[in-house]
């Protein structure tokens, strides 16, 4: 079975705040379970976190006390504070749901130019649609926890 679909989304948002916060809201473990959510009832949890070059995250998803997802991320480039590269897998080991590739970039002195582009291949679910949902509600709580 191919690629059900593949997309890239571009998002951006201007932040009151340096590129280094904003940057140090990704780094941040505890910083991503408090503003990384895309909705009140989806928390974000991690099972293991380790922000460095060949580091991997493992990302729970529970809505309403249940896991729905699980995430494994893997750091590609870390150039604080202007750009971030990553790899996300969802699904348990094995055949993954989707593959995606994130760049984060920041730029600005004393408020920060947001750009976040995803490049998915949905390859047994097609969860383009809630990338392209989840994400922008993510991105806004970003801004709120931020200014």
């Amino acid at each position: 079975m191919g690629i059900q679909r593949f997309e890239t989304l571009t998002f951006s948002r201007r932040i009151k705040a340096p590129p280094s916060v904003v940057f140090g809201a990704f780094e941040s473990v505890e910083a991503r379970e408090i503003w990384s959510s895309p909705h009140p009832s989806i928390s974000i949890g991690y099972e293991q976190a380790d922000f460095r070059v060949g580091g991997r995250d493992v990302v729970l998803c529970n809505s309403e006390g249940e896991e729905t997802s699980r995430f494994e991320v893997q750091y590609e480039r870390i150039d604080p504070p202007g750009l971030l590269v990553f790899t996300e897998r969802l699904g348990e080991s094995g055949d993954p749901a989707s593959v995606a590739i994130y760049t984060v970039e920041c730029r600005g002195e004393l408020q920060t130019d947001l750009s976040l582009t995803i490049q998915i291949a949905a390859l047994t679910v097609d969860m383009i649609d809630g990338f392209a949902e989840g994400m922008p509600k993510a991105l806004d709580h970003l801004v709120r926890y931020l200014e």
